[in-house]
C-alpha cells in the first residue's frame, strides 16, 4: 500500500494545494486517522477509486 501526501494528490488532480485540501476534507474521501495538525496520509489506491467512483461516500 503506498500512501500519498496532500503534494501528491494535487498533483495528481493538477489543482492547488488549497483544493486539494479540500477535497481531501470531503466526507468519504479514504484518508488514514490523523490528529490536528498532523499530516494528511492518504493510501494512493483507495483515493484513485474514490476519484474514479465520482468522489462519493
Amino acid at each position: 500500500m503506498r500512501i500519498i501526501g496532500l503534494k501528491e494528490v494535487a498533483q495528481k488532480l493538477q489543482v492547488s494545494y488549497k483544493a486539494a485540501t479540500r477535497i481531501v476534507n470531503m466526507e468519504g474521501c479514504p484518508k488514514l486517522p490523523r490528529s490536528k495538525w498532523q499530516t494528511f496520509r492518504i493510501p494512493e489506491e483507495a483515493f484513485d477509486a474514490w476519484v474514479k467512483g465520482g468522489c462519493k461516500s
